[in-house]
């Protein structure tokens, strides 16, 4: 039947796209399985129930008699080239492709032996690493890559997408449940009797990649939309026997009325205020599995954050209590460094915990010449410092010698300097270099390796210079070479470093 709220549904989808487009490029599956991890339903933070209801109700896949669920690709092509994309400036792009694969076996880097026909969408920014189809999206290994990049804020998007296209879901559902009881009676009564029923809800928990058109009026356990169905609401009533008793009314309970929505909502305000008076709250679920809610309060301080801090123990307690808060702590701690780096070093500036930066080869140089150490000294100043500091703080011993051999004399020191704003002065490190023997030297060791004469040179021209980068200022020169015969030569050299 024809659908009159896909348009406003398909300008939600569009904006999330437009969102997920913000990533690096990567290709998801639209009708793979859904276990895989680069599932488009994954991405979209649906449901297997809620994706397909979802596309179908944007009249962007629909329920085939014979094979279920089908992506309708013209239409996915014709909403990625309409007028919904028009404000997207360009962030990112989309491409739409069918394929005969076998995902299974290009996740295990296997050869395939079961190709099948799959739709795969491509969303993201991009740029030269970028895999052109699916089958370049793959590591090292030779495996598929099933993890999508990270994107911030993705958490928070789902959450708002899945609630601005709840309604268009329960209208699709309801639509096409009124055509299924039109058809049940045409049909005749047999069709409700206990061996069909049975029969639809193994249909249902034996979810496969390839999903017919199921009937939600006839499933124990799943919320059903406004039916008058005795039997579901007799199913409502077993699954939610609390709920049904507080807020069943004639026709028993419907979680979907707007009006029980209400009510339970204004339920869970209260229990919340008398249950949760801690920071942690353990309950059961509906198969008696343990839950556990924590607290977290929305903090705009340090100091109403150090008042309120107890929720970070409780959810490191919570997350360890299979194995140890240590080991919890260790994987919190990981992630926070992996995705939260800056906030991470700039949290240890303020605790004062050290953090050792890796020292460039023009300063460990100057170190050694300032103190006059080589030979076997500088081997064994090197391996107390990369014991202490770490493999990775001293440089290598060939980028050191390329400053020993053949290039200028490197100076170093420190000044005091106090910054505008600030009252307490602070030591600024600094490096350097003669500009006109560091020049000279480049340009000799460039002639030499292309076997070129003095008798060659047309003009050398020098441009000087200084650049101030997040921490550090630098100057240097940028050379132009000209030679007989059109033959430009350019390179650059830095003479002058300052910690600041």
């Amino acid at each position: 039947m024809p659908l009159s709220y896909d348009g406003s549904l398909l300008d939600h989808l569009a904006q999330h796209m437009i969102f997920l487009s913000t990533a690096p490029s990567f290709w998801y599956s639209l009708n793979s399985s859904y276990d895989h991890g680069f599932h488009l339903s994954r991405r979209l933070g649906m449901t297997p129930h809620d994706y397909e209801h979802l596309l179908a109700a944007a009249n962007l896949a629909h329920y085939h008699p014979k094979w279920g669920f089908t992506i309708l690709v013209d239409r996915w092509k014709m909403f990625l080239d309409g007028h919904h994309f028009c404000s997207s400036n360009g962030i990112g792009s989309f491409e739409v492709d069918t394929k005969r694969l076998d995902f299974d076996a290009f996740i295990l880097g296997t050869s395939a032996k079961h190709r099948v026909r799959v739709h795969v969408i491509r969303i993201g920014i991009i740029n030269d690493y970028s895999p052109r189809k699916i089958e370049m999206q793959k590591d090292s290994n030779g495996r598929l890559i099933v993890i999508p990049p990270r994107l911030n804020g993705l958490r928070i998007k789902q959450q708002s997408f899945r609630q601005f296209t709840e309604q268009y879901k329960w209208n699709y559902i309801l639509d096409n449940n009124a055509d299924e009881d039109h058809k049940d009676e045409d049909d005749g009564e047999d069709d409700e009797d206990d061996s069909d029923v049975d029969s639809q809800v193994n249909a249902i928990n034996s979810h496969t990649t390839i999903n017919k058109k199921r009937k939600y009026n006839a499933v124990q356990g799943i919320i059903t939309p406004g039916d008058d169905n005795m039997k579901a609401n007799s199913n409502m009533a077993k699954s939610y026997p609390y709920l049904s008793r507080a807020l069943g009314g004639e026709d028993g309970f419907d979680p979907t009325n707007p009006s029980v929505k209400r009510s339970m909502r204004e339920l869970l305000k209260e229990l919340n205020e008398l249950l949760s008076t801690e920071y942690q709250l353990d309950v059961n679920g509906i198969s008696n599995n343990k839950i556990s809610y924590v607290r977290v309060p929305r903090t705009q301080s340090d100091p109403s954050f150090l008042n309120s801090k107890e929720w970070v123990d409780t959810a490191i307690e919570i997350a360890g209590s299979k194995q140890s808060t240590f080991e919890s702590a260790k994987r919190i701690t990981n992630h926070i460094i992996r995705y939260y780096r800056d906030s991470f070093l700039a949290a240890c500036e303020i605790q004062r915990v050290p953090i050792s930066k890796p020292m460039s080869a023009t300063k460990f140089q100057a170190m050694l010449r300032a103190g006059g150490v080589s030979g076997t000294g500088e081997r064994e100043l090197k391996k107390h410092l990369s014991a202490h500091l770490g493999k990775g703080f001293c440089p290598t011993r060939r980028s050191v010698d390329m400053l020993a051999e053949g290039h200028c004399e490197v100076y170093s020191g420190s000044i005091e300097f106090t910054y505008d704003g600030k009252e307490k002065a602070e030591f600024i490190e600094w490096t350097e270099k003669n500009i006109n023997d560091e020049i000279t030297v480049y340009l000799q060791r460039h002639l030499n390796s292309k076997s070129i004469t003095p008798t060659e040179l047309k003009r050398v021209q020098v441009v000087v210079g200084g650049d101030h980068g997040d921490t550090a200022f630098q100057f240097g020169a940028s050379v132009s070479v000209d030679l007989i015969g059109d033959r430009i030569i350019d390179f650059e050299v830095t003479v002058c470093e300052l910690i600041c």
